[in-house]
């Protein structure tokens, strides 16, 4: 048995799932994040630190662009 086909939401059919007050809490950690990565950036450039470590600085800059995305689509 097949399932008949429905149509996806997208676009301008989504429906936000969050307030302001969630976007503007999802935007703020985002620039937290982005803070806290270039601090560490910049630390590790100053300490002449391994390649490795830069290498871990993916997670910090995920967690900042995560936050940033959420926040632009509402979710």
């Amino acid at each position: 048995m097949e399932r008949p086909e429905r149509p996806t939401p997208g676009g301008e059919t989504c429906i936000p799932n969050i307030g302001e007050r969630g976007r503007q809490r999802r935007l703020r950690s985002g620039l937290i994040w982005l803070l806290a990565g270039m601090a560490l950036t910049v630390a590790c450039i100053r300490a002449s630190a391994p390649p490795a470590a830069f290498a871990g600085l993916y997670v910090v800059f995920f967690m900042a662009a995560l936050g940033f995305f959420q926040a632009r689509a509402k979710t």
